[in-house]
This record gives C-alpha cells, sequence and structure tokens, in this order.
C-alpha cells in the first residue's frame, strides 16, 4: 500500500502508480507513506531519500544546472522543445537533460502555479488542453504518460498519436426529458479503447471515464464517445436514450396507447371462405376444432339441394369428428336406395333406415 503525505503534489507532480511512484522536487519536499520494503530507486538531479529518518540515498547531480554565468533569456539557449497535447485527455511527462547544462522554462510553461517544475537536470509537468514550453542546451530523453507530441526546434522527436476508436456511442434526451438533470453509468468490457468524443463534458469533471466505466450527465444538450467494442449495461436516471452507430441500445420514452405494443397469445384461427359460382354458392368455415360444413346450393326448377343427386336431404355420419350435413326445403320424403363405393376400406352405403354408424341415411321427395 502507498499513500500520498502532505508534501506530496498530488496529481500534479506526483502520482502513484500501483507499486510505482513518480514526482518531481523543486524547492520543496514530497513525502508517501507506505508498507513493505523499497525495491529500487531511480533519479535524476541532487536528492536526499529518507525513510523513518535514516538517510537511505543521497547524492545525484549536485552541480548547478543554472550557473549564475549562464544567460539571462531563454531564447539565448540552444534548443527550444514544445510539449502539445493530441486530445483532450490530461497528459504527464518528465524530461531527463544533460547534467551541468542550463534549462529554463518557455513562456507556455506553468510554472507559477507548480505544475511544471524544473529540478536540476531534469524537468516535470502536465498538459490538460493548452501547451508547454522548454529551452535547454545539450540533450534530452522523455517520459510521458497520455497522448502528447513533443518538438524540438520545430521538428516533431516523439508522438503518441491515437487514433479514434471506430464505433460511436451517443446519448441523447428522451421525448420525455424535462431539463433536468439526468445521470448515466456505462460498462463495457475491460481493456477496451474509449475515448471522449466532442460532445462530452469531460473538462469540467461532468463526464470520466474511470476504468471500463463511463459516468456522466446531461442537463439539456448530448454526450458521446468513441469505443472499439461493445457495451456491457447501461443504468441511468431520467429519460435518455443511447444510440451505438446509430442503433437504439436504450430508450426510456414515454408512449401513449396507440403507440404500445403488447404481446399476447395468438386466439383460434377462424377463417372464412366464399367462392361464387354461377350455379353454386359454397360457404367453408374452419376453426382449431377442426369442423367444416359446406352449404353449397344448386337452384332447379322446383328444388334447391346440397347434394349431387336433386331433390334430396342427405345427412351423413362417419367415425370421423368432421360431420357434413345438407338438406333441401322439401318435406314429404320419398324412400330411395342407393349404394356408393369408396376407395377407404369400408363402404358406404345410403338406405331409406339407417341401421347403424356406417350407414348413410338419405330422404328425397319429389313434389308432383
Amino acid at each position: 500500500m502507498i499513500e500520498y503525505g502532505d508534501d506530496a503534489d498530488e496529481g500534479v507532480t506526483d502520482e502513484i502508480n500501483g507499486r510505482y511512484v513518480t514526482g518531481g522536487v523543486s524547492g520543496g519536499s514530497d513525502d508517501f507513506r507506505f508498507g513493505g520494503e523499497i525495491e529500487d530507486i531511480e533519479y535524476g538531479g541532487c536528492l536526499r531519500f529518507i525513510i523513518d529518518g535514516d538517510v537511505i540515498e543521497e547524492g545525484g547531480d549536485c552541480g548547478d544546472s543554472n550557473p549564475d554565468d549562464g544567460p539571462d533569456n531563454p531564447e539565448d539557449l540552444d534548443h527550444h522543445l514544445v510539449i502539445e497535447p493530441l486530445d483532450d485527455d490530461p497528459g504527464r511527462y518528465t524530461l531527463y537533460f544533460d547534467a551541468g547544462k542550463p534549462v529554463m522554462y518557455g513562456e507556455d510553461a506553468d510554472n507559477e502555479d507548480g505544475s511544471d517544475v524544473i529540478s536540476s537536470a531534469y524537468a516535470s509537468g502536465t498538459i490538460n488542453r493548452g501547451t508547454d514550453d522548454y529551452y535547454y542546451n545539450g540533450g534530452i530523453s522523455i517520459k510521458y504518460t497520455g497522448n502528447l507530441r513533443f518538438i524540438a526546434d520545430g521538428e516533431v522527436i516523439e508522438e503518441n498519436p491515437v487514433e479514434t476508436p471506430g464505433r460511436e456511442l451517443l446519448i441523447e434526451p428522451g421525448d420525455g426529458y424535462s431539463g433536468s438533470e439526468a445521470t448515466y453509468s456505462i460498462v463495457f468490457r475491460s481493456g477496451m479503447e474509449v475515448a471522449y468524443g466532442e460532445e462530452a463534458d469531460n473538462e469540467d469533471g461532468s463526464d470520466r471515464i474511470d476504468g471500463n466505466v463511463i459516468r456522466g450527465s446531461i442537463n439539456s444538450g448530448s454526450d458521446n464517445y468513441f469505443l472499439d467494442g461493445s457495451v456491457t449495461d447501461i443504468s441511468y436516471t431520467g429519460y435518455l436514450r443511447f444510440l451505438l452507430d446509430g442503433t437504439v441500445l436504450r430508450d426510456d420514452t414515454p408512449r401513449s396507447d396507440a403507440d404500445t405494443t403488447t404481446e399476447t397469445e395468438a386466439p383460434d384461427t377462424e377463417t372464412e371462405t366464399t367462392t361464387e359460382d354461377p350455379d353454386t354458392e359454397t360457404e367453408q368455415i374452419t376453426d382449431d376444432d377442426t369442423e367444416t360444413t359446406t352449404e353449397p346450393t344448386t337452384e332447379g326448377p322446383d328444388t334447391e339441394t346440397a347434394t349431387a343427386a336433386p331433390d334430396t336431404d342427405t345427412t351423413t355420419e362417419t367415425d370421423t369428428d368432421t360431420p357434413t350435413r345438407t338438406r333441401s326445403d322439401t318435406s314429404t320424403p320419398t324412400p330411395t336406395e342407393t349404394e356408393t363405393g369408396t376407395d377407404s376400406d369400408e363402404g358406404s352405403r345410403s338406405v331409406s333406415d339407417a341401421g347403424n354408424d356406417d350407414e348413410q341415411s338419405t330422404e328425397s321427395t319429389d313434389e308432383s
């Protein structure tokens, strides 16, 4: 465990990164609290390291990096280094110069507030959106984090450009948004590349990327981010809409009754089919119980009937669940006997008196 002490410039020139501590000292001191043992110390300049009151390391280059006989004007030095950001994320750097060579701040360095410091043969600083610059003699080596470009005497000597990931995540107010603040939290896969879009308010800290989580808020406008993978979870308050490459991921927008879709089970299907013929009208109704009723009508001079034989009233019953009934409009029965053969195993007969379920009874009447 490592913690900042009272004299450390947390997040400015001093930073704890896992098991490592980096920092810079210019005129003051830094301190840290830690458990365990220190494995190694690397430093430039003239420094002393003290643990629990005991000096464990001392020395380095204790010469005068800015001798009294050096130039008063920074521009009189041999080289000019400019450091500029490549995106809106903060960047930190440490510069190592040749020992004993002069180093001076440029006009863009933020040395007044202590964010950029020169200590003996090295300098360190932080960049958010502006630029830093230094003048120096001799050589230089660079260490940095973030997306920065280093330009020495007009030529780029180091840069770390980051290409914008290919997918855009857009957060915008939904239709029910009332203008009050709405907050959101978006989780994506660990290790995935994520960058702020131009609409994200990361400058004031209201929108930020913390590890594999994006946290932000919307008051009236919208936020956007670029990422190279997919979103795994979204949580939010208020009425917001989330789109990934134009596809809606989540949308809490009030809908009217006309716009509401409810999923239900399909009811029993009833199909009604009507076929018109000059002499025949047929109506067929089919439902899930597999009952079919057919009522054909053939008009003749004296008879309306439902079978091929004229002037008959025929009732047919079979062993299936599909009865078929046809009737004529005549009133006086006349017995007839008809025998009909089929291709099935059971024959079909028609007699005047039905004897069993396998027989077909036909009644017909001729009007004289």
